[in-house]
């Protein structure tokens, strides 16, 4: 699928806001813990990094078909350090560090 102008989670959010009963495991390259934080808030189901292991796929997809929500274990940790961080920037920081990380331009993040 070619994005254009879109991200992943930009997708991501359209998806769970027009059809919020599918499930949305995100299988990603990237593994950054913002990334993964904003894949979460977007309201993605699982997050599993394209290095992992198959039988880490395996177990996000039953886990998430169980009706809870998956990360890859190795991704944890950083995300509550990434959370912690986060927590506490301004409002305003906060969002302008939501769109680098989705790779806005200079103009979207203005």
């Amino acid at each position: 699928m070619f994005l254009g102008d879109e991200s992943g989670l930009d997708i991501l959010r359209e998806v769970k806001s027009n059809l919020p009963s599918v499930k949305v495991i995100v299988y990603s390259m990237f593994a950054k813990p913002g990334i993964v934080s904003l894949a979460l808030e977007g309201g993605a189901d699982a997050f599993v990094l394209k290095s992992a292991p198959e039988s880490e796929l395996f177990t996000a997809i039953k886990t998430v078909l169980g009706g809870e929500t998956y990360v890859q274990q190795t991704l944890v940790s950083p995300l509550f350090t990434y959370r912690t961080i986060f927590d506490g920037l301004t409002r305003q920081e906060q969002v302008v560090l939501k769109k680098l990380i989705e790779r806005k331009s200079r103009s979207q993040i203005a």
